[in-house]
């Protein structure tokens, strides 16, 4: 019986050998490219290498040129596909790009494709100006010599290619766009001057003077929010949110400050056991700053300051695409300084300052153990987003790309250069748990960190770490 069985299987491969070589052998699907600034991702989708034997790279070329260069190898991701991307390409140029398949099951096969590195987006608005004073008034024509008062007067009246300008002075907004701009006309908000800072903090709590003194260094008020996330004292004096009035009165994480919600009161420790009378309180009554629901807006120049209040906290929020984030000072929050989130696509987030250095002198246990574990530059969003240039002091991460575990988009074909972090409680930049296909870091410095970089798991790559500098790191590189 078990001879008949061994003719029978000779003969059946011997009736099929075409089919069982196609298995085996690969056959070049559908390609897609998708552009950034300085590079292509790309996925090619195949048939066959059942084996898994073969293996892909990528040719390219600028449309136009007569020679291919050789890019880098691809890597198998899952249903059937290879991953990789075309590296340090100059913007708004077209190129073509060829992926190359080796089978030693079959012949070479291949697939060319084509698309444009991205342009920088219109920087100066070509509509007319509508300016913002905290002197101004809401029925005024919106001119700069009969401002608005506020900034979301503002943002209900302009229109794609308009610009808001807002003069100096402290904005107690949290901001939502209600209009989307266009690529060639985006809708520009810009701070005049610096100066113009839009403030998250309570004006009713900064001053106040009846602040019970409740021993030990501890004082309190009647309060009734329970969520809040960020108190601070004076402009650096940052406090720790203890889970409890107890905790607060041991100094549980070791750090003889802090803050603690309990009984309808709110309880702080200053450093130094400091009256909180006569100090200014910056104590969050908003969430988030700005919240980008739209597309194609660029906003510039703010001191954006003091938000937190629960859980994606934030000083910008991002949920449209294309918009750009551009030369902002974003400092002390109660959760993320930029947040890009679910589904948003190709943003650019370029030379900001996110600044919140006293995480970063706390006990690691403390910084760990603290509620606000959040990156400084969040990038939980989709495909393309860009985060170039900024400098990060402090926080808890510096960057990130996460939260991808159910979706292989989610922080895709994006790029991070040319950033500064410096002084984080834990992770530098953290890629953890996230597919990590076509997800780039070069040229980045890292600096006082915990830790420089963190990635674990990436669940399909490819991701690209390439000559970035780690210095100072108090645990390890990577």
């Amino acid at each position: 019986m078990i001879k008949r069985l061994g003719v029978l299987l000779v003969l059946l491969a011997a009736a099929f050998p075409a089919q069982a070589l196609a298995q085996n052998a690969s056959t070049a699907g559908a390609l897609e490219l998708y552009p950034t600034y300085e590079a292509i991702g790309l996925r090619l989708a195949y048939l066959g290498d059942v084996n898994a034997n073969g293996t892909a790279h990528i040719e390219w070329r600028i449309a136009g040129s007569t020679s291919w260069q050789t890019g880098v190898t691809m890597t198998r991701i899952t249903n059937s596909r290879w991953a990789g991307s075309m590296l340090w390409l100059t913007k708004d140029t077209p190129y073509e790009a060829r992926v190359v398949i080796d089978d030693p099951d079959g012949a070479a096969t291949s697939a060319i494709g084509s698309a444009r590195t991205r342009i920088e987006p219109p920087s100066t608005p070509s509509g007319r100006t509508w300016w913002v004073a905290s002197n101004g008034n809401n029925a005024n024509a919106g001119t700069a010599a009969a401002p608005l008062l506020t900034i979301a007067s503002a943002m209900s009246k302009v229109q794609p290619g308009e610009e808001i300008r807002v003069m100096p002075g402290v904005y107690y907004e949290a901001l939502t766009t209600a209009k989307s701009g266009t690529a060639s006309l985006p809708i520009h908000l810009t701070a005049d001057t610096q100066g113009v800072i839009l403030e998250g903090a309570d004006p009713a709590l900064m001053h106040r003077t009846d602040w019970r003194d409740d021993g030990g260094g501890i004082f309190s008020i009647a309060y009734a929010t329970t969520a809040n996330r960020l108190v601070c004292a004076d402009s650096l004096m940052r406090l720790y949110k203890e889970s409890s009035l107890a905790n607060l009165q041991s100094n549980a994480q070791g750090l003889g400050q802090g803050f603690a919600i309990e009984g309808g009161r709110l309880y702080v420790k200053l450093e130094g056991g400091l009256n909180p009378n006569g100090h200014t309180l910056y104590i969050a009554r908003y969430n988030v700053g700005i919240t980008l629901g739209s597309s194609y807006w660029h906003v510039s120049g703010f001191e954006i300051r003091h938000f937190g209040m629960a859980g994606n906290g934030s000083g910008v929020q991002i949920l449209g695409s294309n918009n750009w984030i551009a030369d902002n000072f974003i400092t002390t929050l109660g959760g993320r300084h930029v947040f890009i989130r679910a589904g948003s696509t190709d943003n650019l987030i370029d030379h900001n300052h996110a600044f919140d250095p006293r995480i970063g002198t706390w006990p690691w246990s403390a910084t760990k153990a603290h509620e606000e574990e959040n990156p400084c530059i969040s990038n939980r969003g989709g495909r393309g987003n860009v985060i170039r240039n900024n400098l990060v002091e402090g926080g808890f991460d510096g960057l990130d790309a996460n939260d991808g575990q159910t979706s292989e988009d989610t922080g895709a074909d994006a790029d991070y250069y040319g950033n500064t972090v410096t002084g984080c409680g834990d992770d530098g930049i953290e890629t953890d748990t996230v597919s990590g296909i076509n997800l780039r870091f070069w040229g980045n410095w890292f600096s006082g960190n915990y830790s420089c970089f963190s990635l674990g798991p990436i669940i399909q790559g490819p991701e690209y770490i390439l000559y970035n500098t780690f210095v100072d790191y108090k645990r390890n590189g990577f």
